[in-house]
């Protein structure tokens, strides 16, 4: 008559399995966390982009509106003078971003997105408007630099994020307002630069990878159970 053959508990390997397990829920209950953020973020700027226009002189004391307001502001472009940021896309086409510094009625500069351009154009941007212009846009404010874009590098020429007064003082001019206005589209909108280029949207994955995190968690416990049946 054989004997019974007594199977031990695998508790380092339960220990492991709980360990790992916990670690995707963690990251799962994260990812959740970021999706609140991220939409709350998003309301906030579809609330200010439903404001109406804000007139400003660009002067410093005037109190800036929050980033994303519709702002309309009255200068004259400085000839001559403009920066490529980027490479930024539209419509799967890589190029730039054209900053140029409009000299306000106050008299202060405030750098202006004009829109997208091409590679092409990355030496000889099309001119500004000469005489005086209204500028309509979204004002923004210089956004952090993410931990995968490269700091600026002036001396190349090389803009990867919007800092206006830096910009300023590399095309020789003072007194910069510290937020920026992405202008708005012309009444041609194919026409270069490609304005409207303030508002990309915001990708907001979050639930996808919170779903990815605990789906991993589930598998990991089906396949826990499996190898317990099979011992």
């Amino acid at each position: 008559m054989a004997e019974g053959v007594r199977v031990r508990f695998p508790l380092r390997l339960t220990v492991c399995a709980a360990g790992v397990f916990a670690v995707l829920c963690g990251l799962g209950a994260w990812q959740l966390h970021r999706l609140q953020w991220k939409e709350g973020l998003i309301a906030a700027r579809e609330a200010a982009m439903a404001a109406d226009p804000v007139t400003m002189t660009g002067a410093e004391e005037d109190a800036a509106p929050k980033p994303f307001t519709p702002v309309r502001l009255a200068g004259e472009y400085v000839p001559g003078k403009a920066l490529a940021v980027g490479p930024q896309s539209w419509k799967r086409e890589s190029g730039y971003h054209l900053l140029a510094p409009l000299r306000s009625e106050s008299g202060r500069i405030v750098m202006v997105n004009r829109g997208w351009i091409p590679h092409a154009m990355k030496t000889a941007p099309p001119p500004a408007p000469s005489g005086a212009v209204v500028v309509e846009g979204l004002l923004r404010g210089p956004g952090p630099r993410g931990w995968l874009t490269p700091e600026n590098d002036p001396a190349k020429g090389d803009w990867f994020t919007v800092d206006p007064k830096a910009m300023a003082a590399h095309l020789g001019l003072e007194d910069a307002a510290p937020w920026w206005v992405a202008a708005n589209p012309g009444p041609d909108p194919a026409r270069l630069p490609v304005g409207g280029q303030g508002a990309e949207e915001l990708p907001n994955p979050h639930l996808q990878y919170a779903l990815t995190w605990f789906g991993i968690a589930a598998a990991l416990v089906a396949v826990y159970l499996v190898m317990l049946r099979r011992r």
